[in-house]
């Protein structure tokens, strides 16, 4: 997940009423995934999204961009664009929601801040707001 949350939102908001900053309401939304899951119509949602852009996308240089990926990576077979679609069309909600536990695993999660903060400043701060609190899931 790759999120930018300007340096002085990051532990507090105070134009928000809860006052949490962007650090605690990315880390507990994505506790909330791995605890409750996605629903059918949040899944729904991504998938109309990515199918519409391959509609979209059917300009060559998209095209020469989904086959240069496979190619350089090395696929054992090389999907077409049909295929593609085909797979991001059958992904289940229970495929979803697995990987989401399977990959937010608290335990092995790295973080990285590039502001000028002390590490013991954010592990602290990550130990009383979530795990003192039992807040996430690990």
């Amino acid at each position: 997940i790759k999120n930018k949350i300007n340096k002085k939102y990051l532990f507090e908001n105070k134009k928000l009423k809860n006052k949490k900053g962007g650090l605690y309401i990315l880390l507990n939304e994505i506790n909330k995934i791995k605890e409750k899951g996605v629903t059918k119509d949040e899944l729904q949602r991504v998938k109309d999204t990515i199918i519409s852009q391959f509609i979209i996308k059917q300009a060559p240089s998209f095209i020469a961009e989904h086959y240069g990926y496979q190619l350089t990576f090395k696929q054992p077979h090389i999907l077409t664009l049909e295929e593609t679609e085909n797979i991001y069309k059958n992904i289940s909600l229970q495929d979803i929601n697995n990987m989401c536990k399977l990959l937010f695993d608290f335990t092995k999660m790295n973080i990285c801040i590039l502001f000028n903060y002390k590490e013991k400043d954010i592990i602290n701060y990550l130990y009383d707001k979530f795990y003192k609190k039992k807040n996430l899931t690990i």
